[in-house]
């Protein structure tokens, strides 16, 4: 098995971890849109090369941005002068968008390469971060940095790269429990949802007399 980790963003951050080997790297927003693309289907080819060739044995991690704050934040930062929550600047529903992009673009370059969505993750950033390096106050970008070159054993200087890492060895930590509790949890959810549906149809079909006779 194989794992992929993605800090997406347009410079995004990608790591592959295979046991205890990671392959890492950094996939960067170039002016010419095919070279960026090129790299994405790189990245994607060798994860699949490192999983076998086989799109089943690949579990993808992407960052979950849905979560970031938008507006008021908590906590503020004399050198920005911006308000900041665990160490992540004030956002737009504008520049929330546009952190959405990169991950629409991976996505395409997996879905190309055959790999299945239902093999794919989004871990919020608090998540990863407690099970990794443990929940820290503050510069959560350089704690990242710092584990992140411990666990590759080489100094690592961007914090998507980093962050790329700490996901992908994640994935290996958890990925296949979360993948087995989203299953579970659509399963509970379709349940319900048939279960809706036949009430809706008992409901309908039944008339109010013939309903109070049976009860």
């Amino acid at each position: 098995m194989a794992y992929l980790g993605i800090d997406q963003a347009r410079t995004s951050g990608w790591a592959i971890a295979t046991g205890a080997k990671v392959e890492h790297g950094v996939s960067r927003k170039y002016t010419a849109v095919g070279r960026t693309w090129n790299e994405r289907v790189a990245v994607v080819a060798r994860a699949l090369q490192l999983a076998q060739n086989d799109p089943s044995q690949l579990l993808v991690a992407f960052e979950d941005h849905g979560e970031m704050p938008i507006g008021r934040l908590t906590q503020y930062d004399r050198k920005t002068e911006r308000r900041t929550r665990d160490g992540a600047p004030e956002r737009s529903a504008r520049s929330l968008i546009g952190m959405g992009k990169p991950h629409g673009y991976w996505s395409a370059v997996l879905d190309a390469a055959g790999h299945p969505e239902r093999l794919r993750i989004d871990v919020e950033p608090s998540v990863w971060r407690r099970s990794v390096h443990g929940t820290v106050k503050g510069d959560v970008k350089g704690a990242a940095l710092r584990w992140a070159s411990f666990r590759v054993g080489q100094t690592i200087t961007d914090d998507n790269e980093a962050e790329a890492i700490c996901l992908a060895c994640f994935a290996v930590l958890n990925g296949m429990g979360m993948l087995a509790q989203e299953q579970l949890k659509q399963r509970v959810y379709a349940r319900g949802k048939r279960n809706e549906r036949r009430q809706l149809d008992l409901d309908v079909s039944t008339p109010p007399q013939a309903a109070e006779r049976r009860s």
